[in-house]
Protein backbone atom coordinates (compact mmCIF):
# COMPACT_ATOMS: atom_id res chain seq x y z
CA UNK A 1 0.00 0.00 0.00
CA UNK A 2 1.41 2.97 -1.38
CA UNK A 3 1.38 6.75 1.05
CA UNK A 4 -1.55 8.09 -0.64
CA UNK A 5 -3.58 4.58 0.19
CA UNK A 6 -2.71 4.63 3.73
CA UNK A 7 -3.45 8.12 4.15
CA UNK A 8 -6.76 7.67 2.18
CA UNK A 9 -7.57 4.27 5.23
CA UNK A 10 -6.35 5.92 8.35
CA UNK A 11 -8.43 8.86 7.69
CA UNK A 12 -11.24 6.45 6.86
CA UNK A 13 -10.59 4.96 10.35
CA UNK A 14 -10.85 8.33 11.95
CA UNK A 15 -14.08 9.15 10.03
CA UNK A 16 -15.72 5.52 11.27
CA UNK A 17 -14.48 6.43 14.73
CA UNK A 18 -16.23 9.45 14.88
CA UNK A 19 -19.65 8.06 12.80
CA UNK A 20 -20.13 5.70 15.65
CA UNK A 21 -19.31 8.58 18.43
CA UNK A 22 -22.04 10.56 16.69
CA UNK A 23 -24.41 7.57 16.67
CA UNK A 24 -24.34 8.01 12.62
CA UNK A 25 -25.10 4.95 11.78
CA UNK A 26 -25.57 4.85 7.75
CA UNK A 27 -22.82 6.97 7.31
CA UNK A 28 -20.37 4.59 9.69
CA UNK A 29 -21.26 1.88 7.57
CA UNK A 30 -20.83 4.04 4.49
CA UNK A 31 -17.30 4.36 5.58
CA UNK A 32 -17.27 0.33 6.91
CA UNK A 33 -17.96 -0.29 3.04
CA UNK A 34 -15.02 1.90 2.15
CA UNK A 35 -12.56 0.03 4.47
CA UNK A 36 -13.28 -3.43 3.61
CA UNK A 37 -11.60 -3.28 0.42
CA UNK A 38 -8.17 -2.41 2.11
CA UNK A 39 -8.07 -6.14 4.11
CA UNK A 40 -7.55 -7.61 0.80
CA UNK A 41 -10.16 -10.59 0.81
CA UNK A 42 -9.98 -11.36 4.53
CA UNK A 43 -14.05 -11.30 4.79
CA UNK A 44 -12.90 -12.54 8.76
CA UNK A 45 -11.63 -9.38 9.37
CA UNK A 46 -14.53 -7.82 7.37
CA UNK A 47 -17.20 -9.44 9.47
CA UNK A 48 -15.73 -9.00 12.71
CA UNK A 49 -15.41 -5.51 11.86
CA UNK A 50 -19.10 -5.21 11.17
CA UNK A 51 -20.12 -6.86 14.10
CA UNK A 52 -17.97 -4.09 16.21
CA UNK A 53 -20.15 -1.33 14.36
CA UNK A 54 -23.64 -3.59 15.21
CA UNK A 55 -22.59 -3.87 18.83
CA UNK A 56 -21.45 -0.40 19.17
CA UNK A 57 -24.69 0.54 17.87
CA UNK A 58 -26.67 -1.76 19.78
CA UNK A 59 -27.92 -4.30 17.65
CA UNK A 60 -26.89 -7.29 19.48
CA UNK A 61 -28.56 -9.89 17.22
CA UNK A 62 -26.92 -8.43 14.20
CA UNK A 63 -23.30 -8.77 15.56
CA UNK A 64 -23.36 -11.53 17.04
CA UNK A 65 -24.56 -12.74 13.50
CA UNK A 66 -21.51 -10.75 12.01
CA UNK A 67 -18.78 -12.34 15.02
CA UNK A 68 -20.06 -15.78 14.45
CA UNK A 69 -19.62 -15.63 10.74
CA UNK A 70 -16.09 -14.23 11.55
CA UNK A 71 -15.16 -17.23 13.44
CA UNK A 72 -15.98 -20.01 11.41
CA UNK A 73 -13.88 -18.16 8.84
CA UNK A 74 -10.91 -17.27 10.88
CA UNK A 75 -11.33 -21.35 12.09
CA UNK A 76 -11.48 -22.59 8.33
CA UNK A 77 -8.48 -20.16 7.68
CA UNK A 78 -6.47 -21.92 10.31
CA UNK A 79 -6.81 -18.64 12.05
CA UNK A 80 -7.28 -20.57 15.34
CA UNK A 81 -6.01 -17.65 18.26
CA UNK A 82 -8.36 -15.10 16.44
CA UNK A 83 -11.11 -17.30 15.90
CA UNK A 84 -10.79 -18.12 19.80
CA UNK A 85 -10.84 -14.18 20.46
CA UNK A 86 -13.97 -13.88 18.80
CA UNK A 87 -15.62 -16.67 20.51
CA UNK A 88 -14.85 -15.56 24.03
CA UNK A 89 -16.19 -12.06 22.83
CA UNK A 90 -19.45 -13.81 21.21
CA UNK A 91 -19.95 -15.92 24.59
CA UNK A 92 -19.40 -12.41 26.95
CA UNK A 93 -22.06 -11.40 24.69
CA UNK A 94 -24.50 -14.19 24.37
CA UNK A 95 -23.24 -17.21 24.71
CA UNK A 96 -24.79 -20.37 22.90
CA UNK A 97 -23.85 -23.97 21.86
CA UNK A 98 -22.52 -23.37 18.76
CA UNK A 99 -19.78 -20.67 20.37
CA UNK A 100 -19.38 -22.79 22.82
CA UNK A 101 -18.95 -26.41 20.74
CA UNK A 102 -17.09 -23.17 18.37
CA UNK A 103 -14.49 -22.26 21.31
CA UNK A 104 -14.00 -25.80 22.60
CA UNK A 105 -12.56 -27.28 19.06
CA UNK A 106 -10.30 -24.30 18.60
CA UNK A 107 -8.87 -24.88 21.66
CA UNK A 108 -8.88 -29.04 21.12
CA UNK A 109 -6.69 -28.07 18.10
CA UNK A 110 -4.03 -25.89 19.73
CA UNK A 111 -4.01 -28.25 22.64
CA UNK A 112 -5.20 -26.43 25.37
CA UNK A 113 -6.35 -28.95 27.57
CA UNK A 114 -7.01 -26.64 30.52
CA UNK A 115 -9.27 -24.34 28.91
CA UNK A 116 -11.09 -27.20 26.88
CA UNK A 117 -11.99 -28.12 30.40
CA UNK A 118 -13.11 -25.16 31.37
CA UNK A 119 -15.95 -24.72 28.45
CA UNK A 120 -17.08 -28.23 28.88
CA UNK A 121 -17.84 -26.98 32.38
CA UNK A 122 -19.09 -24.12 30.84
CA UNK A 123 -21.51 -25.89 28.26
CA UNK A 124 -22.65 -28.49 30.42
CA UNK A 125 -24.12 -25.17 32.75
CA UNK A 126 -25.41 -23.62 29.93
CA UNK A 127 -27.06 -26.54 28.67
CA UNK A 128 -28.87 -27.52 31.78
CA UNK A 129 -29.92 -23.73 32.42
CA UNK A 130 -31.27 -23.88 29.24
CA UNK A 131 -33.55 -27.09 30.58
CA UNK A 132 -32.63 -28.92 27.15
CA UNK A 133 -30.58 -31.48 29.98
CA UNK A 134 -33.16 -34.08 28.13
CA UNK A 135 -31.30 -33.76 25.13
CA UNK A 136 -27.71 -33.50 26.40
CA UNK A 137 -25.96 -36.01 24.64
CA UNK A 138 -27.57 -36.06 21.93
CA UNK A 139 -26.52 -32.72 21.48
CA UNK A 140 -22.72 -33.28 22.38
CA UNK A 141 -22.58 -36.23 19.60
CA UNK A 142 -24.00 -33.89 17.23
CA UNK A 143 -21.52 -31.23 17.38
CA UNK A 144 -18.53 -32.91 15.34
CA UNK A 145 -16.12 -32.36 18.60
CA UNK A 146 -13.78 -35.39 18.50
CA UNK A 147 -14.90 -38.16 21.00
CA UNK A 148 -12.25 -37.76 23.65
CA UNK A 149 -13.79 -34.22 24.04
CA UNK A 150 -17.48 -35.73 24.02
CA UNK A 151 -16.11 -38.08 26.38
CA UNK A 152 -15.00 -35.72 29.00
CA UNK A 153 -17.91 -33.69 28.48
CA UNK A 154 -20.59 -36.61 28.91
CA UNK A 155 -18.96 -37.86 32.27
CA UNK A 156 -18.61 -33.82 33.26
CA UNK A 157 -22.62 -33.42 33.03
CA UNK A 158 -23.53 -37.05 34.13
CA UNK A 159 -21.96 -35.75 37.20
CA UNK A 160 -23.50 -32.31 37.27
CA UNK A 161 -26.95 -33.96 37.28
CA UNK A 162 -26.48 -36.44 39.56
CA UNK A 163 -25.27 -33.56 42.21
CA UNK A 164 -28.58 -31.48 40.89
CA UNK A 165 -31.22 -33.13 43.27
CA UNK A 166 -33.88 -30.38 41.24
CA UNK A 167 -33.40 -33.17 37.93
CA UNK A 168 -35.84 -35.91 38.19
CA UNK A 169 -34.71 -39.27 38.89
CA UNK A 170 -36.24 -40.79 35.28
CA UNK A 171 -34.20 -38.02 33.51
CA UNK A 172 -30.95 -39.04 35.29
CA UNK A 173 -31.46 -42.36 34.85
CA UNK A 174 -32.17 -42.11 30.91
CA UNK A 175 -28.84 -39.73 30.77
CA UNK A 176 -26.59 -42.56 32.56
CA UNK A 177 -28.58 -45.39 30.29
CA UNK A 178 -27.69 -43.24 27.01
CA UNK A 179 -23.87 -42.18 28.78
CA UNK A 180 -23.08 -46.18 29.21
CA UNK A 181 -24.45 -46.75 25.53
CA UNK A 182 -22.29 -43.55 24.01
CA UNK A 183 -19.27 -44.53 26.07
CA UNK A 184 -18.88 -48.21 25.38
CA UNK A 185 -17.33 -47.93 22.36
CA UNK A 186 -13.81 -46.84 24.60
CA UNK A 187 -13.49 -49.06 27.34
CA UNK A 188 -11.62 -46.19 29.34
CA UNK A 189 -13.84 -43.76 28.82
CA UNK A 190 -16.47 -46.27 29.99
CA UNK A 191 -14.91 -47.33 33.07
CA UNK A 192 -14.05 -43.75 34.04
CA UNK A 193 -18.30 -42.44 34.07
CA UNK A 194 -18.30 -45.75 36.57
CA UNK A 195 -15.59 -44.70 38.75
CA UNK A 196 -17.55 -41.33 38.68
CA UNK A 197 -20.93 -42.55 39.42
CA UNK A 198 -19.55 -45.40 42.18
CA UNK A 199 -18.18 -41.80 43.78
CA UNK A 200 -21.12 -39.70 43.81
CA UNK A 201 -24.47 -41.98 44.03
CA UNK A 202 -24.58 -46.09 44.34
CA UNK A 203 -27.87 -46.60 42.90
CA UNK A 204 -26.88 -44.80 39.74
CA UNK A 205 -23.77 -46.63 39.62
CA UNK A 206 -25.40 -49.64 40.27
CA UNK A 207 -28.06 -48.22 37.33
CA UNK A 208 -25.01 -47.64 35.11
CA UNK A 209 -23.83 -51.59 35.82
CA UNK A 210 -27.72 -52.88 34.72
CA UNK A 211 -27.51 -50.88 31.07
CA UNK A 212 -23.91 -52.34 30.53
CA UNK A 213 -25.72 -56.13 31.34
CA UNK A 214 -28.51 -55.48 28.77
Amino acid sequence: MNQIQANKYSIAWFKLAECVSRRERERALGVYRLLAHSFDDNMAIVYQLEGDIMLAFNEVENAINKYVQAAQLYEKQGELVQAIAVYDHIITLQPSVQSLVGMIECMARIDQKESITVYIKRLCRYIIQEGDIARVITLVQESGIEFKIQAAFVIEVIGIVIKDKSIERQVTLRLIHEAVQFLLQNEQALQLLLVTLKGLDKGAYEYACVCLEK
